[in-house]
């Protein structure tokens, strides 16, 4: 049995899967996250008559997003998998968002995905997806007006995931390779879509799973810039 857990937006979800969803349970991260997180753990294994000792491997999303459900979600992961000695998966938020807007959309092949979360301070991290489901730009930390120089510049056929990007997707310059999914198949990225993605991949080390973390450097903050392969303007790669 595998426990999943994406605590990097503003939704917490938490799912226990054997290659189906098993359970779930999910809360908004701003209410105590740090306090219900554990808890939530413990209640939805006890929903389902089960015990931490039942758990086989366990699956956390790192972003990037949100800085303090990120720390709160991967430490609490990493401290089950060190202490029950079991396989650990981290799989980035926006390949989860991702596959979830592929789902969603059934896009045609050769389809990329832009996927984007909120940050702080009218800003929003954005990741570019292949057809193979591969990275194929560097995370970027992009200001929301220049969410539409960025979905102009892309290649088409184009599929749109994320609430930021879906909510204003009128205003985005809608033609005919932007592909919007149903609404709420990718507004955020969700435990379930992780479990599948991380249920047959090899464990890795405790070392390697961290957050994914997308910032200025002082020096570019202060000049407004911060040059990208994506487009001119005030955007960083990660």
């Amino acid at each position: 049995m595998m426990l999943a857990i994406e605590t990097s937006g503003p939704v917490t979800s938490l799912v226990l899967w054997d290659g189906r969803v098993v359970g779930v349970e999910s809360f908004e991260s701003a209410q105590q996250l740090a306090r219900r997180l554990v808890p939530a753990i413990s209640g939805l294994l006890s929903s389902r008559g089960l015990a931490l000792s039942d758990l086989t491997k366990v699956a956390v999303g790192l972003g990037p997003g949100s800085f303090t459900g990120l720390r709160i979600g991967v430490t609490t992961v990493r401290a089950l998998a060190h202490g029950l000695g079991l396989p650990l998966v981290g799989i980035s938020s926006l390949r989860v968002l991702a596959e979830q807007a592929w789902t969603g959309a059934g896009p045609p092949d050769g389809a990329r995905v832009l996927a984007v979360a909120r940050s702080k301070r009218g800003e929003v991290y954005a990741g570019c997806f292949g057809p193979g489901r591969e990275l194929v730009e560097p995370f970027l930390l992009v200001q929301e007006e220049d969410l539409r120089a960025l979905v102009s510049g892309l290649p088409r056929p184009l599929v749109l995931a994320g609430r930021e990007l879906l909510v204003r997707s009128a205003e985005l310059g809608r033609d005919g390779g932007l592909i919007i999914p149903s609404s709420g198949d990718a507004d955020y990225p969700d435990a379930a879509m992780l479990a599948a993605l991380a249920w047959r991949q090899p464990a890795m080390s405790l070392a390697s799973v961290t957050p994914i973390y997308v910032r200025r450097s002082q020096a570019e903050h202060a000049r407004g810039e911060g040059p990208s392969p994506w487009l001119p303007g005030p955007v960083v790669s990660s």
